[in-house]
């Protein structure tokens, strides 16, 4: 259960925001901009939430660059403080229960020091990260049975030519999961700078990690739509039931009004049982 002392900190709901390629296309309301918003959220309603790559805390040395990976982030922060939110990152939000979101292997994340020499969890992850891709290039050494076998047992299953490339790509994967869950409290590297901290963010990776050999596939008390690959940006999507979506918040009334002329939302309300929770961001700050 929600216990009262977390709601006066916490929303009941993690709410994916969009929309800030938009408020950076429109700096001020224009036409365009409430059409083009009402274009987004029939899309997302159509189609799901976007999967996109986002900056993680891991580099890779090889490539020399900073590893990205597809994810869906979420806040679980108090509509009624969500100015500076939509500020960052668009006045669009789509509100789901937490439920939804774990369904979809998703968890909040562990914020960590945006300075590296006091981050102990960035350094035990790159540790890992490099020591498996050193590996990866030492591979053709560790072949035999005993390992085989050992990397069956734990869900690594290596292909019949003995060739652990793919099996250790799928650990620095598995790696890479692990680390999409963490974020710097902030763009700075000053310790004392939490800028992010106040998010509550969640986040929903795209993974394939999983393996169901090993661990019997989630019993779903209520069906939900599975995640699936695009062959565009982005690079894979969240569908949901008209019922998942818990609170729907507008950038503006002219949107919302323009929104409620559309022939598939006027549709898509009606397959619901009762409307969500309507509001726009401004009135959010009234509640």
């Amino acid at each position: 259960m929600f216990s009262e002392e977390l709601k006066t900190l916490r929303s009941n709901f993690l709410v994916h925001w969009t929309g800030r390629d938009l408020e950076q296309k429109y700096p001020f309301h224009s036409e365009a901009k409430h059409s083009e918003y009402v274009q987004r959220l029939i899309g997302t309603l159509k189609e799901g939430l976007w999967i996109n790559k986002i900056d993680i805390e891991l580099y890779d040395k090889k490539l020399d660059q900073q590893i990205k990976w597809p994810s869906t982030c979420f806040t679980e922060i108090k509509l009624t403080q969500i100015k500076k939110h939509t500020d960052r990152y668009g006045r669009l939000g789509f509100g789901f229960s937490r439920d939804f979101v774990m369904q979809h292997y998703g968890a909040p994340v562990l914020y960590i020091s945006s300075n590296t020499v006091d981050n102990i969890v960035y350094q035990h992850l790159s540790k890992l990260y490099d020591i498996l891709q050193y590996l990866n290039d030492k591979r053709y050494i560790m072949q035999g049975e005993e390992f085989e076998k050992f990397m069956q047992e734990h869900g690594y299953i290596t292909n019949p030519d003995n060739d652990l490339k793919k099996t250790f790509e799928s650990l620095e994967n598995s790696i890479t999961t692990i680390s999409i869950f963490t974020k710097k409290m902030s763009e700075s590297t000053n310790p004392h700078d939490f800028q992010y901290l106040d998010e509550f963010e969640w986040r929903i990776p795209f993974t394939t990690t999983v393996n169901p050999s090993i661990k019997p596939p989630i019993e779903r008390l209520v069906p939900i739509k599975q995640i699936y690959l695009t062959n565009q940006k982005p690079i894979a999507k969240i569908p949901f039931y008209s019922n998942d979506l818990k609170v729907l918040i507008f950038p503006d009334d002219e949107t919302r009004r323009i929104a409620s002329d559309n022939e598939f939302f006027q549709c898509w309300l009606k397959e619901r049982n009762g409307f969500p929770i309507m509001a726009t961001v401004d009135e959010c700050a009234q509640f």
